[in-house]
């Protein structure tokens, strides 16, 4: 068992505060124009579209989560939720440094020109709504309940594998805010 993969409430917490911090510290002092910036002559997405990315994906996925966890049996040991094969394959694709680049389900497409404050709000909000699923999530057998995964439609993932494919979407997204922080041409 791959326990560095395994998934708590206490893990996805510490894992939260760090991506909150980085969030932070990205988004710290920007005007909403800074905030809305797109590198390479609007090619790539803003800060606000990879935090607004984040936002709608996180909530696309709390339907799923919640009827998987409501069908769920019950956990019976204390076994860490740790996800299936495929997943593990999964995450270390969206995990940074970007090795593939991936299309953006229609669901989860970005708005633009948005509030620095609404955004981050809303990104917390949704995050702190996917940690109150993890608290209900940990009453039941997490590596054996699968889940419908919204975006492929197939019950590929267990229920661990869901938590996990959040934080690295959220570390793959943010590193990419990050990247356009730092970028060039930013505008100052």
């Amino acid at each position: 068992m791959a326990t560095h993969l395994a998934i708590s409430p206490a893990r996805f917490e510490a894992e939260c505060r760090a991506l909150y911090h980085e969030v932070e510290a990205i988004t710290n002092g920007l005007s909403k124009a800074q905030f809305n910036w797109q590198p390479d002559g609007g090619r790539r997405w803003s800060i606000a579209q990879c935090l607004d990315h984040l936002t709608k994906g996180n909530l696309v996925y709390v339907a799923p989560l919640e009827q998987a966890i409501a069908r769920a049996t019950p956990r019976q040991g204390r076994e860490p939720g740790v996800p299936n094969g495929f997943a593990r394959w999964f995450i270390g694709q969206l995990e940074p440094p970007v090795r593939t680049r991936m299309k953006a389900p229609s669901k989860i497409i970005p708005g633009t020109d948005l509030d620095p404050v609404e955004a981050r709000q809303a990104f917390d909000a949704s995050v702190d709504r996917v940690k109150e699923l993890l608290d209900r999530a940990w009453t039941i057998e997490l590596s054996r309940t699968r889940f419908w995964n919204p975006f492929i439609h197939l019950p590929v993932f267990n229920v661990a594998s869901a938590f996990l494919i959040s934080l690295a979407h959220m570390r793959r997204h943010i590193a990419q805010a990050g990247a356009v922080r730092s970028h060039p041409d930013f505008p100052v």
